[in-house]
């Protein structure tokens, strides 16, 4: 198990006591959550450490939500997850340029949010398959 830093924890019972002024069961529940939470991101980053991917996505994960530990492993989930489909999609139904130029498009207007990326290209397939019956 992951050893969660006394400086880490100072922060997340700081936070929590801002947040949950008197109110100690959710300052316990909020401790414990971003506890948890910060020892699932470390062990994914020790997992993850030699992959480039992963690392942007880490990094993307904690510039968008530093010191929320529980939203930035919900978030860095989410992104590689979408990450992965993005890079793995495959319309066959699609002309290959129709495909490559929508996909191309998609990861130029979000390159470094891949839940953004996933979802312009799905959006973008199904407005061209549209198209195509009118």
């Amino acid at each position: 198990m992951i050893q969660v830093p006394d400086h880490v924890k100072a922060r997340i019972k700081a936070k929590a006591s801002a947040e949950w002024p008197d109110d100690f069961e959710m300052q316990r529940h909020t401790i414990n959550n971003q506890l948890d939470a910060y020892q699932a991101l470390e062990e994914h980053r020790a997992s993850l450490s030699s992959d480039e991917f992963a690392q942007a996505v880490f990094a993307f994960a904690a510039a968008n939500w530093p010191d929320d530990y529980e939203m930035e492993l919900h978030t860095f989930k989410n992104q590689l997850q979408a990450g992965i489909a993005f890079f793995e999609y495959k319309a066959p139904d699609v002309p290959a340029e129709v495909f490559e130029k929508i996909k191309l498009r998609a990861y130029s207007e979000w390159p470094g949010d891949h839940e953004m990326k996933l979802h312009t290209l799905e959006n973008q397939l199904a407005a061209w398959r549209d198209l195509q019956e009118i």
